[in-house]
């Protein structure tokens, strides 16, 4: 999905980004492309899914 898709065509951003929630490593290499400078990482909800599949 481009930026322009999102509705933030020209917004620039000048802090530091970081994405939580990927779920994929290809969403993390796409967010990296629209410069996505790091991840949030968390399991906190992990135990939720234990049981599950």
């Amino acid at each position: 999905m481009s930026p322009t898709m999102c509705g933030v065509s020209g917004i620039h951003w000048k802090g530091s980004l970081a994405i939580k929630g990927v779920m994929h490593e290809d969403d993390a290499e796409i967010a990296m492309r629209y410069g996505a400078d790091g991840f949030i990482f968390s399991n906190h909800a992990g135990r939720q899914l234990d049981g599950t599949i």
